[in-house]
């Protein structure tokens, strides 16, 4: 068996929690979803967990880009850390 000479992706040991920030009304649902989803009841989810197909965090992406389970969700966690929803410990 070999290894793999694909570069590791930077986030796959780190683990994402949800932000103490308010989500605001008009906040599109499906974001909501897959913010709260992170939470985790304050636990958390490693970036594996996330990136599983078809875990809840893919079910909650609505870009017309995102082709499915193959898609990375690397962009979507960067959207999510920079409005401050999430954010990795």
């Amino acid at each position: 068996m070999t290894k793999s000479k694909g570069k590791r992706n930077k986030y796959y040991e780190c683990k994402f929690f949800r932000t103490h920030r308010e989500i605001h009304p008009r906040c599109a649902l499906h974001n909501v979803k897959r913010w709260k989803w992170i939470d985790n009841s304050g636990k958390g989810r490693t970036y594996n967990e996330i990136n599983k197909a078809d875990s809840v965090y893919r079910q909650c992406i609505r870009r017309r880009t995102y082709a499915g389970n193959m898609s990375s969700i690397d962009q979507d966690l960067r959207y999510d850390i920079h409005v401050r929803m999430i954010e990795i410990r």
